[in-house]
Order: structure tokens, then C-alpha cells, then sequence
């Protein structure tokens, strides 16, 4: 390849860097060249027809590479609307990774486009639509409703959630859409979704191991529970919390805390903090909120998605099944 048509290469990849998104070509032989590129290790493709510098890739968290990917293709496609697990990434939701290597498109009745490896498109019709970035992307109410009815119910009560969370549509208006599209292909799963749906759950991961409680059956806990250290005079929030009956009027009080190792690179969390300060510091809280409860159960999503290991966890802790 001549040292022109690197610089050439070089110069719409920085272009598009700048605009916030990758590179997304359908020219064979500028895709070829990039190809190319890949197998010299400086350039990445990051999805069919899409390409990447590899060290901005490598930098960058799941969310916004996939910010970049949505950017791309409205590139390509200027009149697209977003829709499903595409326009819930663009209002904030919680968004699985799973769920972040497709993009997920409008179409109508009239058009004849299909889906190619990248793009899938979804009928969607009598729906305003709303401007997020300079992207379009379906109403907030009609990006919910799609992701709960197409999700598993334990994702899709991680939409719910933040959606509520958010504050960008109130818990009335979201259950009057669901109620006001009765005939959709999923509708029990959304009507199940909304009846559980909690803004108190702080992420993702919290309200998908809250999902899988409710599925095994399990008692549903207390979410943010606040804990008070009498000794410090220090507030705590547990994220979960079950008062189980233990007899003569009495209740154990369990705590749950989700593990979640991203926490451990997040300069906010963080907080100047090394790693050893981090675990000292959670060391300390835990020691102060056991003085309040009567155990601390902790498991991480892993365990989680093992549901054999979950119940068995959440039986020797004492949780009730109650379904």
C-alpha cells in the first residue's frame, strides 16, 4: 500500500474519530485496504464494514464504542431512527453487552431494505420520534416497551428500571403504553416487567440479580437500604435487604451486596483511591454493617447467571422462597 493512500486512510479515520464515530465504508477496495490495515494490527474492524483505529478502540469502554458504532451507521443511513436495545443505549438505559453488537433500526410496511449482518430492522410505525445527540431514536415509552417485551424478563427489568430511574417518563405514563398496546408479540413479559420495575436499583447488574431472585422465587428485598454506624456516625446503603420472620416477633435482617468488579477501574469510584485502599475501605464498611444485621451475603453477576449456585447461596443464607 503507498504511503498516499495510508495518509488518505489515516485522514478519514481521524475525520471520523472527530465526528464520533468509526469508520463505516461499503467501498470494496477503501475496505480492502483497511483489511489491509487489520492484519498490520493499527486498525480494527470493530463490525462488518466498520473500522477502527485499534489504539482509540482499546481506550474506550463498551458504551461509547458502541456511541460510535450508532453514529456510523447514521452515517451511512442519514434517515435512520433507532429503536429497541440501539435507542435505549441513547437515552442512558441499562443496556446488557451482550445487546451492544447489533444495531437495531426502524423500518415500515413500504420498505423493501432487509436486515444485513450489522443492521437488524423492526417494524415500527404511528411512533414519534425523538432527537438524542443528533441521532433519532424512538420515544422513550416505545424504546422500554420493545426492549421489555423482547428481552428476557431479567434484562429487560434492567430497562425498566433505568428508564424509571432516569426520570425521563414516569412509572404511569410507561404502564398506560403498555396497557394501550395490548396485542404485541411479548406484551405478558412487558406487563410482568413493569409490575417489578424498580428506579431505587442503581445499575444493570443489581436489577438483573433482583430478576433472577423473583424468577427462582425467592423474597424480594429492600433495594439501598439505608445503615447507620453508630460508631463513626458514617451512613450506608446496602443493596439489598430481607427481613425474614425468625419467630416470637422477631426478624433477621440479611444483607445482600452485588460484587462488581468494573467498580475497580472507575476513576469515580475510585476516587484517587489505590486497589488496596478500595478493599481496606470496603473491609471497614462491611465491619460496621454487620454490626447492624445479622449477615452480609455477597455474590457476584457469575454466580448469578449460575442459577444452581445462586439458590444454593441465597438457601444458606436463610432467603425464603415465597413462589
Amino acid at each position: 500500500m503507498g504511503i498516499r493512500r495510508q495518509n488518505e486512510i489515516d485522514d478519514l479515520l481521524n475525520a471520523a474519530e472527530e465526528r464520533g464515530a468509526w469508520l463505516y465504508t461499503k467501498d470494496k477496495a477503501l475496505a480492502s485496504a483497511l483489511k489491509r490495515r487489520c492484519k498490520a494490527g493499527d486498525v480494527k474492524e470493530v463490525a462488518v464494514g466498520c473500522f477502527a483505529r485499534t489504539s482509540t478502540w482499546q481506550k474506550m469502554k463498551l458504551l461509547p464504542r458502541y456511541m460510535f458504532l450508532l453514529r456510523a451507521v447514521s452515517e451511512a443511513l442519514p434517515d435512520c431512527v433507532f429503536c429497541r436495545e440501539s435507542a435505549a443505549a441513547l437515552y442512558g438505559l441499562e443496556v446488557s453487552k451482550a445487546n451492544m453488537r447489533r444495531v437495531h433500526i426502524c423500518t415500515s410496511r413500504k420498505a423493501h431494505t432487509e436486515s444485513s449482518r450489522l443492521v437488524t430492522r423492526h417494524l415500527v410505525e404511528n411512533d414519534d420520534a425523538e432527537e438524542i445527540g443528533g441521532l433519532r431514536a424512538t420515544s422513550i415509552a416505545r424504546t422500554a416497551f420493545d426492549c421489555m417485551r423482547a428481552e428476557s424478563f431479567c434484562s429487560g427489568l434492567a430497562i425498566a428500571d433505568s428508564a424509571l430511574r432516569s426520570g425521563r417518563i414516569p412509572r404511569e405514563e410507561l404502564e398506560r403504553y403498555i396497557v394501550a398496546h395490548p396485542h404485541y408479540p411479548g406484551i405478558c413479559t412487558a406487563r410482568k416487567t413493569i409490575a417489578y420495575a424498580d428506579p431505587r436499583s442503581e445499575n444493570g447488574g443489581e436489577s438483573f440479580a433482583r430478576g433472577t431472585m423473583i424468577e427462582l422465587g425467592y423474597m424480594i428485598p429492600e433495594l439501598q437500604y439505608p445503615l447507620h454506624d453508630d460508631l463513626s456516625g458514617d451512613d450506608y446503603r446496602a443493596d439489598y435487604l430481607w427481613r425474614i420472620p425468625a419467630g416470637n416477633g422477631k426478624v433477621t435482617r440479611v444483607v445482600g451486596e452485588l460484587d462488581g468488579a468494573i467498580k475497580y477501574d472507575d476513576p469515580d469510584y475510585m476516587s484517587g483511591r489505590s486497589l488496596a485502599e478500595v478493599v481496606q475501605d470496603e473491609r471497614h464498611r462491611e465491619s460496621r454493617v454487620s454490626l447492624s444485621v445479622s449477615k452480609i451475603c455477597r455474590f457476584s453477576l457469575s454466580t448469578v447467571y449460575d442459577r444452581q449456585a445462586f439458590s444454593r447461596l441465597l438457601d444458606a443464607y436463610g432467603i425464603p422462597r415465597v413462589s
